[in-house]
């Protein structure tokens, strides 16, 4: 018995059309998730789980990599797909962060202690007043702590309400909200933006 072979077109050959990169609303729901979600293999599921704990600053690096090269690139599409791909892996490290975040308290794990090793200090101008942030919280959330009336809307990094200028030090910047012009006179998104700086704003 002779089994016809059946003709296959190489990938190359069929033009899907062009791709749009752009970022979209991701939700992980770990909730039913169990601490050894690899069945039968408990240190396979720290490793992995591990490895997730740190993504979000992974994908972070990727984020400022293309930023960094962003100026250098002279072809419209290809700076869209870089804009795209940025704006992408924002929201997928921050929703990596909030829903692992839930997930190692609610299985007894504090990761507290190792995500300690990096906080930064939010200085008020007006008062002088210091604040230190452990390295996983927002610098809004810090901001509210101190100052309950400030302005916030979406806190996605979206609706751009509760920008705020930088007096002094880097922030670490995870929107792609803002314009050049507004980055280049300090401004930044509190809501979910971070450092591993002296931040002074200007508050």
């Amino acid at each position: 018995m002779k089994f016809r072979k059946k003709s296959r077109f190489p990938m190359d050959a069929v033009d899907i059309g062009p791709l749009q990169l752009k970022a979209r609303r991701v939700e992980f729901d770990l909730n039913s998730t169990p601490l050894h979600w690899i069945p039968g293999h408990a240190v396979a599921s720290h490793a992995v789980s591990a490895y997730h704990l740190l993504f979000p600053e992974v994908e972070r690096f990727f984020i400022e990599a293309f930023r960094e090269a962003l100026p250098e690139v002279r072809d419209p599409r290809l700076r869209d797909d870089i804009l795209g791909f940025i704006g992408q892996e924002t929201m997928h490290a921050n929703a990596h962060e909030e829903s692992l975040g839930d997930y190692f308290q609610r299985n007894g794990i504090d990761p507290a202690p190792l995500l300690e090793h990096s906080r930064y200090l939010l200085r008020f101008a007006a008062t002088g007043e210091e604040v230190t942030v452990a390295a996983d919280r927002t610098a809004l959330s810090a901001i509210l702590d101190v100052r309950p009336d400030a302005t916030f809307s979406c806190r996605q990094g979206f609706c751009r309400s509760c920008a705020v200028r930088v007096l002094d030090g880097a922030p670490d910047h995870r929107s792609t909200a803002l314009s050049p012009a507004e980055l280049e006179q300090g401004y930044f998104l509190p809501c979910v933006s971070r450092s591993d700086d002296c931040l002074t704003l200007d508050l």
